[in-house]
């Protein structure tokens, strides 16, 4: 009795015609993979000094260290950074892939002007236990996994 109540009211909404309407309703932004070779992207595992020097640069610029140089006892940051330098406005998700993490680092950027001066910084507090002692150096690769264009009016 109560798997057809259920499929009762399954049916019920996929034949109710606002359900439709509300899927079909036109979207203010378009999302665009393709627009991401406008977004400059990049990610960085920091020290303290090193973000701390970052922070207080008029012009920061920040190198990736080597793993053996990065402190491993001690709080190891996230840095992301984010430029649009296309034609419109964006905002979206992008994930960010360490290697020693096996899921992606979900990170939300809203709000991109077109042809922007400087990046947006976004920094996180990274476990240094996560990242493999071993390995050379830390390559951090990402990927838009939605990102909406904003026609300039």
């Amino acid at each position: 009795m109560r798997a057809f109540f259920l499929i009762a009211v399954l049916m019920l909404a996929a034949c109710n015609p606002k359900a439709k309407a509300v899927d079909s309703a036109p979207n203010k932004s378009q999302s665009n993979l393709t627009y991401a070779k406008h977004i400059a992207v990049q990610c960085y595992l920091v020290t303290r000094q090193q973000l701390g020097e970052f922070l207080n640069q008029e012009n920061p610029s920040i190198i990736q260290l080597a793993t053996k140089e990065l402190d491993l006892d001690s709080v190891v940051y996230f840095l992301i950074r984010v430029k649009n330098t296309g034609d419109m406005a964006a905002s979206g998700m992008l994930h960010c892939f360490v290697p020693c993490c096996g899921y992606p680092i979900p990170i939300k950027i809203m709000n991109m002007p077109p042809k922007m001066e400087t990046y947006y910084d976004f920094i996180m507090c990274f476990d240094a236990g996560l990242i493999w002692p071993l390995d050379p150096k830390p390559v951090i690769t990402y990927e838009w996994n939605q990102l909406d264009c904003y026609p300039l009016k």
